[in-house]
């Protein structure tokens, strides 16, 4: 597969502005039966449009509330999933908590970006 775009740098953003990016699949969609498109958190609202991933991101429910001079980042990833019918997560064997299913194949594009207080 091969993307238009593999990461997405937005710079310094005020922690109060949505900020959208896209890429376009521009070869080897056709190899896959089944692709879809999620935000590494609830901060992110990513889709699946034809042959192209678009996503928004709200960096105040990533890194909440900042005070004027304030600045914070956390890692961000815009994932591509491609097998439709193995989880994204499991339970962890021996805690029986919540984890990433290691057999679930995946794109990762990494979003960066720097909020800060307005």
């Amino acid at each position: 597969m091969r993307l238009s775009n593999t990461e997405f740098n937005f710079g310094k953003i005020p922690v109060n502005k949505i900020v959208a990016g896209e890429s376009e699949i521009l070869e080897g969609i056709e190899e896959f039966h089944y692709l879809s498109v999620s935000g590494g958190c609830s901060c992110t609202d990513a889709k699946l449009e034809g042959n192209k991933i678009k996503f928004t991101f709200d960096p105040s429910k990533k890194v909440g509330e900042l005070k004027q001079g304030e600045q914070k980042t956390s890692p961000l990833y815009l994932i591509i999933h491609i097998d439709k019918n193995v989880q994204e997560f499991i339970a962890d064997p021996l805690t029986g908590k919540k984890m990433t299913n290691t057999d679930k194949k995946s794109i990762m594009l990494p979003i960066n970006y720097v909020a800060y207080g307005v």
